[in-house]
């Protein structure tokens, strides 16, 4: 915030977008989406039309936020444009990191063979180039991928090969292994919370609630997402729980019935629902 106030201060026009698009990013981390939002579109705002490489990140940023709130028409152009923005750079994988969330969104839209195949691709470039930090977010991706493909088997076998604890408890849950996935999900909630990374520690809620709903514990499952609920709310997540597809509508129902943010809960029930249908006309 320093940053950004004293490079607008001084018209230093590129690091005052590299200062937004990272205190986005910071903000985003935080669970502060509409803050997170307002830094990247000031980034934008600086960038103006003849936007520099630069506010390729904030493009990004935007695309994700976006994404989370369901506007996935555009968070596809932000993220076209941050594609576009990232190929005039040399020696970044801000490239890569924008294949993965386009990969993310055509799983959204109904498309996992196009998204697998370019999930591919992203990984042949990360080897190439030697972009070995992007390699597990690749991996987590596949094996999502591999999920909504029902290919149960070779989702554990690359999460395990890589070494991805979060996307193998995925992979148990869809195995209906709930104790298997508490098992895996609890040290991860341990760090998160030691490390105050408040995204990861989210995640990680809702899915130890399907854990849960999973081993039959709809007490402490329904806890469990009425928290997540509550966190959520206010800075307007939906993909979060969407993406779980099927498995979370009975906790969702549950929490309607139960008159635990029913308008929120019930929102995302019906979009879960919607999804549903399209994926089963496709």
């Amino acid at each position: 915030a320093q940053a950004t106030a004293a490079s607008e201060a001084i018209g230093h026009v590129i690091i005052a977008i590299a200062a937004n698009g990272g205190l986005g990013n910071i903000q985003e981390g935080a669970n502060q989406l509409h803050a997170a939002a307002r830094s990247y579109r000031r980034a934008l705002e600086l960038a103006g039309e003849l936007s520099p490489p630069v506010a390729s990140e904030a493009q990004l940023g935007l695309a994700r936020i976006l994404y989370e709130w369901n506007d996935l028409a555009a968070a596809e152009q932000h993220a076209q444009c941050s594609r576009q923005l990232a190929a005039q750079m040399q020696n970044t994988d801000r490239a890569v990191i924008g294949e993965v969330f386009y990969a993310r969104l055509q799983l959204a839209q109904g498309d996992p063979a196009a998204a697998a195949a370019r999930l591919a691709k992203a990984e042949q470039a990360a080897q190439a180039q030697h972009f070995v930090l992007c390699l597990p977010e690749i991996a987590a991706a596949q094996v999502y991928t591999l999920l909504r493909q029902g290919q149960l088997a070779a989702a554990a076998q690359l999460a395990e090969a890589r070494e991805l604890p979060l996307s193998l408890a995925r992979v148990r849950l869809a195995q209906g292994d709930g104790a298997a996935a508490m098992a895996l999900l609890e040290p991860l909630r341990r760090q998160a919370e030691s490390a105050g990374w408040a995204d990861e520690r989210l995640r990680i809620q809702v899915l130890q609630a399907l854990a849960l709903h999973v081993q039959g514990d709809a007490g402490a499952a329904g806890q469990l997402l009425a928290g997540a609920l509550a966190q959520a709310e206010p800075e307007g997540f939906t993909r979060l729980f969407v993406d779980e597809g099927p498995a979370i509508a009975p906790l969702l129902a549950a929490a309607v019935a139960q008159g635990i943010m029913p308008d929120y809960a019930g929102k995302l029930l019906a979009l879960v629902a919607e999804v549903g249908q399209k994926s089963r006309a496709q």
